[in-house]
């Protein structure tokens, strides 16, 4: 199943750092599962477009990191009893992609208030504020 959100025009005003990620999800295990996954998804503020796959597991999803941060999809994921790959592997990349996001959010920050000089000035409600 596909979802796109669809922007609105306070989306459009507000400074944005997409990001797209495939996560391994298990238990996903009928067509309603991955509907329930689908629409808790798009209920995260900041997350632009879901793809569930039944089968393979696979969960594709798009975000503006400046309003999420992936650490906190999978915390959704969790809370719904859904399970995320637990190997090895796959824990250390999500631990990489956490530690990434951590410092792209921060230089985001930095760039984003020293080009437009909106770092606490009138510019705030349309950059919006910085988690």
């Amino acid at each position: 199943m596909e979802t796109n959100k669809s922007p609105t025009s306070e989306d459009q005003l507000v400074f944005e750092l997409g990001k797209t990620r495939k996560i391994k999800v298990r238990g996903i295990e009928s067509e309603e599962s991955e509907i329930v996954l689908n629409e808790i998804l798009l209920g995260i503020e900041g997350v632009k477009f879901v793809r569930v796959d039944q089968l393979s597991g696979n969960v594709s999803i798009r975000y503006d990191l400046m309003r999420v941060k992936l650490v906190d999809i999978e915390r959704e994921i969790i809370g719904a009893r859904y399970q995320l790959s637990e190997n090895v592997l796959a824990r250390g990349y999500r631990g990489l992609i956490h530690y990434m996001e951590g410092n792209e959010r921060e230089s985001a920050r930095i760039e984003h208030s020293s080009k437009l000089k909106c770092g606490g000035c009138s510019l705030q409600e349309k950059c919006g504020p910085f988690p």
